[in-house]
């Protein structure tokens, strides 16, 4: 999330931005299952002047803008805590803030497992299809002589879109739909007959 600022001073920009990001970081931090040092991440820092051009090319600095990025990192989806996160965040920023995009993604260990679980489906799936063709051919199957996997890494959960703070109603409720994530595994197994 990014939260901006701008102020008729640098200082007023800064102040502004660091009083919006800090009450903003601090309520997040107060729902369960959210932790400062391993949850949260400053990513960026801009600050800039607001320019004013003239017709004639003439150009005035008229304020200047600060702007915070900071990464939220959320375990568990089903738990409703990124709609909290999303939801804290926009009560307390308001039209400050912007929602740069919600990245779903797995854990290593879940991946792990889900990949695990999809190559054991496969070698059977591979045995059985093994043991009908060689019974259909009349041979008796043999051991595998080699067996190859043909994975290349685990899809991505999703994106969800970037979205600003206006028109945020309190009564609302950010719904984050996670859909399903489908893994496969391929393995090529070459049995002898016997």
């Amino acid at each position: 999330m990014t939260i901006s600022n701008t102020g008729t001073t640098a200082t007023i920009a800064r102040d502004g931005a660091a009083g919006l990001i800090r009450s903003t970081v601090d309520a997040v931090t107060n729902l369960p299952g959210i932790d400062t040092t391993r949850d949260i991440k400053t990513l960026t820092i801009t600050f800039a002047p607001e320019i004013n051009r003239t017709a004639d090319g003439k150009e005035t600095v008229v304020g200047y803008t600060f702007s915070e990025t900071v990464k939220i990192s959320v375990a568990g989806l089903l738990s409703g805590l990124m709609s909290s996160v999303i939801d804290t965040a926009v009560a307390k920023a308001g039209d400050a803030l912007r929602i740069n995009g919600v990245t779903l993604s797995i854990s290593s260990d879940a991946k792990k497992e889900a990949m695990a679980q999809a190559r054991r489906a496969a070698v059977a799936d591979a045995l059985a299809t093994a043991q009908l063709l060689a019974s259909a051919a009349g041979v008796k199957l043999g051991a595998p002589v080699s067996i190859v996997d043909s994975n290349n890494g685990f899809p991505d959960a999703g994106n969800v879109t970037s979205c600003g703070a206006q028109g945020y109603q309190a009564s609302a409720v950010s719904q984050i739909e996670t859909g399903v994530t489908e893994v496969r595994a391929t393995v090529t197994v070459t049995f002898a007959l016997l």
